[in-house]
């Protein structure tokens, strides 16, 4: 069954900041990143983006799924094939760090401000990719590229927010864990809720994009600062670190307590068992916190 466009409201016309041809959305598909990866492949713009109402395969870190039901939250992921950006040029702020690192952190203090922007509610970061309310799970980042030889031709920035509670609530195995934004079950203004949030989204992604690609006075710092502002509250907190991959061989699951983000948006850590001080990266580390 074709994927089914949906036209442009006056709203969004009158107030995104990208350019409208370079903006799809899709009443429900099968994974926005997935999308806007196909779509980059034939030659679709930097700033391209995907926008859905509805998920059946949404994607989440580490092969996981993300639970992306119909009239509930928003789903988008965002081209980025800035050469100045995928360069590496915009992660040199000190000796920040690598751009998947750099393009998480971006998506992630995006999402937060425009939450703010859109609804006045402060929302937190968890290190590395997780939108936190109230201690819960609101949204999540999704950083996805493709190689050419040794160089990246283009990153595509996916992001989740659970706006509102799904129909029947979330399944039994995030219950605990995920919420959503506003408190409210589904009304015949929640499209505009999450339009509105869709709109200040693309903005704040579109304004992140173009600082760091005319490198600005102090625009990578300043992501960097805002991203340590996000998580700030991690810092001291006891964890569980569970290794998924090769990045940290000698690990196996093992408590530690968090320090804070180093200028290279990895996680600083010190291990409970040793006093050993480590630096964690992204892509195959998972943190479990403990309860208090």
């Amino acid at each position: 069954m074709p994927m089914k466009k949906m036209p442009l409201s006056k709203y969004t016309i009158d107030n995104i900041a990208c350019d409208l041809s370079k903006l799809t959305v899709l009443e429900s598909v099968d994974s926005t990143n997935r999308y806007a990866i196909d779509a980059a492949e034939r030659g679709a713009p930097d700033g391209s983006v995907i926008l859905a109402w509805s998920q059946n395969r949404g994607r989440g870190r580490l092969g996981r799924s993300f639970y992306s039901p119909d009239r509930a939250g928003i789903y988008l992921s965002y081209v980025v094939r800035n050469p100045y950006i995928l360069a590496g040029n915009a992660g040199n702020a000190g000796n920040a760090g690598t751009l998947p690192a750099l393009l998480t952190a971006g998506g992630g203090v995006a999402a937060s401000d425009a939450i703010e922007q859109a609804f006045g509610i402060r929302t937190d970061l968890k290190w590395v990719n997780d939108v936190m309310l109230n201690g819960k799970k609101a949204g999540g980042i999704l950083v996805e590229g493709r190689f050419s030889g040794k160089e990246i031709k283009y990153a595509v920035i996916g992001i989740g927010i659970n706006v509102l509670p799904p129909e029947g609530g979330f399944p039994p195995e995030i219950a605990d864990t995920a919420t959503a934004l506003l408190p409210g079950a589904d009304s015949a203004d929640s499209i505009d809720a999450r339009e509105i949030l869709a709109v200040k989204l693309v903005n704040r992604l579109t304004e992140l994009k173009r600082s760091l690609a005319e490198n600005q006075s102090g625009a990578k710092m300043k992501l960097l600062d805002a991203y340590k502002k996000r998580t700030g509250w991690l810092i001291g907190k006891k964890v569980l670190i569970i290794p998924a991959g090769a990045a940290h061989p000698e690990l196996r699951e093992r408590p530690a307590v968090i320090r804070g983000i180093d200028d290279g948006f990895s996680l600083a850590v010190t291990l409970t068992d040793t006093g050993e001080s480590m630096l964690l990266t992204g892509g195959e580390i998972s943190l479990k916190i403990e309860r208090e």
